[in-house]
This record gives C-alpha cells, sequence and structure tokens, in this order.
C-alpha cells in the first residue's frame, strides 16, 4: 500500500489515511471488497500477523 515493498505497520498507516482522506483508490482495497474501510485495516493485520 506504501509502495516500500513490505507488508508492515506502514501499511496501515497508509490505509488509514486513505480512510481518513475518503479514497477509493484500488490499491487500498486490500480485502477485495470495493470498499476502502476499516476491513482493509483488519486485512493488513492479518497478513502482518501471518509472516
Amino acid at each position: 500500500m506504501n509502495s516500500d515493498g513490505k507488508v508492515d505497520v506502514g501499511d496501515v498507516n497508509a490505509v488509514l489515511e486513505a480512510i481518513l482522506a475518503g479514497s477509493t483508490e484500488s490499491k487500498f482495497d486490500v480485502n477485495g471488497d470495493s470498499k476502502v474501510d476499516v476491513g482493509d485495516v483488519n486485512a493488513v493485520l492479518e497478513a502482518i500477523l501471518s509472516l
């Protein structure tokens, strides 16, 4: 999400910033539900925990 090539807390921050900005960019739709919301934050956190 933040284009650094790693899945980490920076991606959580990027998604949170996108939510606050009202972004609908597909790169922030991590869980594929066509919305950018807290579900995407949870999907990034699950990915981090599964590493």
